[in-house]
């Protein structure tokens, strides 16, 4: 027994899939039951692989079973740029073999019930995606309609806040057949009318661009400067 029972004759090295735990929660539980050669490798993103006697590595897979195990939580996403019905399709290749997802487009909120490690892997996305640089317009096209209007019909497309303090008078004419990045498309139109706009978070501020002024002194030889003041103006 004594030259059966060692080491280097009952050593091995097994690779475990996770379902559901993380690695970083896992090895923790599992480090204790190690004997003290034994050795744990993070393979990938969340598979590991142990390396140790026949012994401790059967305890080592019962605890892994017990402790991988699906373990939902739930977690509500507030979008505030993105729509919820399109990112919610792609948040279901992150969903683990149990997770599931819903969306409120009243609400524009996606809620996720999953394992905390693909929670992770979602929230990641949603962060990633719910940016305005990356919205885009669907197809629109509009004919000497009022800019106001155009405004108006883009915000409720994006659910940006669009705000304007002159009285924009002008009429565009403008048709994109393609969808097109939000912020490139209000650029077009409001160039096109002697616009521009600024951003602050979700809230587009838009103004009429000012002519350049330059200032200019004149020395008179002859007039008096009061009277041809008044002739300029």
């Amino acid at each position: 027994v004594g030259q059966i029972d060692n080491f280097p004759l009952q050593v091995k090295k097994v690779s475990f899939k996770l379902k559901y735990i993380t690695a970083d929660a896992l090895i923790p539980l599992i480090k204790p039951i190690l004997s003290r050669q034994g050795r744990i490798t993070l393979i990938g993103a969340e598979n590991i692989e142990v390396e140790d006697a026949v012994y401790p590595l059967s305890l080592i897979e019962a605890k892994i079973k017990e402790e991988d195990v699906f373990s939902p939580l739930k977690k509500m996403f507030k979008l505030r740029y993105a729509s919820a019905s399109l990112l919610s399709t792609k948040l279901e290749d992150l969903l683990s073999d149990k997770g599931k997802v819903s969306f409120n487009d009243k609400e524009n909120t996606i809620t996720v019930v999953d394992a905390e490690r693909f929670l992770k892997r979602i929230s990641s996305l949603i962060q990633k995606e719910d940016r305005i640089e990356n919205q885009t317009l669907p197809p629109l096209s509009f004919k000497d309609t009022p800019l106001p209007r155009v405004l108006l019909e883009i915000s409720k497309l994006t659910g940006l806040n669009i705000t304007w303090q002159e009285k924009l008078e002008d009429k565009v004419s403008f048709s994109f057949e393609r969808p097109l990045p939000t912020l490139k498309a209000l650029s077009t139109i409001l160039s096109s009318v002697g616009c521009s706009f600024s951003r602050e978070d979700n809230l587009i501020r838009v103004r009429k661009i000012l002519p350049h002024l330059v200032s200019k002194t004149f020395k008179l030889e002859f007039g008096i400067a009061k009277d041809v003041a008044k002739s300029i103006y």
